[in-house]
């Protein structure tokens, strides 16, 4: 058998730093860092809101799914399900909310005009009664709806203090 040449060694010019030596210096695996994006992504779901959140939603998966691989971290594919399912539910509940606050709104609208004071005013105090129970709307949906709708209900109210003033007025 013919000699077979070895490589001659070449020396070392740098030395990888000791983690021993160096207690600033460590090594982060591609997992660690993989799993500390993965902890933002997750927080960036609960932090979501608004118009803009089912586009990002979906952005957020993408970037999970090129981070992910299947059985890395049970804890974290837990978190990241729980909280696409929270924000689903948080988006059901906006969307029910804006629904039936647009319908006491349409019906308080109806009932504006009405010179049936007290039954009217009945009427309205269980509208405001329901609108409280419909829960949040939203960020701009909810300002804008209630607006709507106080001006409505201030509308219907201002006339039945006029009339009730004027009728006490007349008795006098």
């Amino acid at each position: 058998k013919p000699a077979e040449k070895v490589a001659p060694r070449r020396r070392r010019d740098f030395r990888q730093p000791s983690y021993r030596a160096n207690r600033e210096f460590g090594w982060e695996s591609l997992d660690t860092v993989q799993d500390e994006r993965k902890n933002e992504l997750i927080q960036e779901i609960y932090d979501l809101s608004g118009d803009v959140a089912e586009e990002k939603i979906e952005e957020i998966q993408e970037e999970w799914e090129m981070l992910h691989d299947e059985g890395t971290d049970k804890r974290l594919e837990s978190r990241f399900e729980q909280a696409i399912e929270r924000h689903t539910a948080s988006q059901e509940a906006i969307d029910e909310a804006i629904a039936e606050k647009t319908e006491l709104l349409r019906q308080a609208e109806e009932m504006k005009e009405s010179t049936r004071w007290n039954k009217t005013a009945d009427k309205y105090k269980a509208l405001q009664k329901d609108w409280r129970n419909a829960g949040w709307a939203g960020e701009p949906d909810n300002d804008e709806l209630w607006a709507k709708f106080q001006e409505v209900n201030d509308y219907f109210f201002n006339r039945r203090k006029e009339h009730f003033a004027k009728r006490t007025e007349r008795i006098e």
